[in-house]
């Protein structure tokens, strides 16, 4: 009895994964808890601040060597999905495995131009300029759900990587497997080991997740979890959202080197606007063309010229 009893209790800190249609056993991973979901949002934010200073276009073409992976293997995880999750092959291939594909080709392709840096137009203050930058978050939480357990969370891992951000995945504790092979593609892609991480865990782990400092939150799942997830980042001041996963800040410049500095949000990716007083030689010119016509109509104004 008392070797059952111990049984027992260790199981408590595992999470089995089973096939819905057969009851078979695939698998077991730990129900982690909050140190080390801490732990794993540390080692991913020591990766990400030097994943943030590689060019978008370099960031782009690695990212493309894991789509790569996906697609090489996209039997493999096919057969996983129609085990632990419970879906038509049909199914699987087409809504989780190649949808991802596509949407990682997409954005692979597009990625430098979307993310490039944007002039504004000024329809006054023309010796001013003001540009739009994105700058990445940080470290991006995302907590998925059973039912779309790689198409949801592998598409929002991509476009997080892409800006230039890591990545904490917490999956359902139904589906953890199908995670675990998406971090496996994910290291056998080359790309930055600790960049992106998988913490696997019931609902506490998921709370952990957002305690343990995440910059940006993306949650799919119920009603009331998602009320609770939206109040948990409101009081620790993480973003919640399900776009792109960036943030921006304006900085006005005038001609004190002092910048005001004021961080916005935006529901789109990292964003820095720069407003910065243009001192060339173009802007010179203006200004003194300006103060001669004064002086001419201060002379014309003048009584008895």
């Amino acid at each position: 009895m008392g070797a059952l009893a111990s049984s027992d209790i260790e199981r408590k800190d595992r999470i089995v994964s089973k096939n819905p249609a057969t009851g078979e056993v695939l698998g077991d991973v730990p129900d982690l808890g909050a140190a080390d979901v801490k732990a794993a949002v540390a080692r991913a934010r020591e990766a990400q601040r030097g994943w943030s200073t590689v060019p978008v276009k370099e960031r782009a073409a690695r990212v493309g060597r894991f789509r790569d992976q996906i697609v090489q293997r996209a039997a493999e995880l096919c057969e996983l999905i129609v085990r632990e999750c419970g879906k038509t092959r049909s199914e699987a291939l087409s809504m989780e495995v190649m949808l991802i594909a596509d949407l990682a080709t997409y954005f692979v392709k597009r990625a430098p131009k979307i993310l490039a840096p944007e002039k504004i137009p000024l329809h006054l203050l023309k010796n001013r300029a003001s540009y739009v930058h994105y700058v990445p978050r940080g470290v991006v939480g995302i907590i998925a759900p059973w039912n779309f357990p790689f198409g949801i969370p592998i598409g929002e891992t991509v476009m997080a990587l892409l800006a230039g951000n890591g990545v904490v995945l917490k999956p359902s504790e139904i589906t953890p497997l199908i995670a675990l092979k998406a971090k496996e593609l994910y290291d056998a892609s080359g790309l930055p080991a600790d960049l992106f991480q998988v913490v696997t865990g019931r609902g506490p782990a998921g709370a952990a997740l957002i305690d343990a400092g995440i910059d940006y939150c993306v949650f799919t799942g119920s009603t009331v979890t998602g009320r609770k997830v939206a109040a948990a980042c409101g009081r620790l001041s993480c973003a919640p959202t399900r776009t792109w996963i960036a943030r921006r800040a304006r900085w006005c410049g005038a001609a004190s080197p002092t910048r005001a500095r004021c961080a916005c949000r935006s529901s789109a990716s990292t964003r820095t606007r720069r407003c910065t007083t243009s001192w060339s030689r173009r802007s010179w010119r203006w200004r003194a063309s300006c103060a001669r016509r004064t002086r001419r109509r201060a002379t014309r104004s003048t009584p008895g010229r």
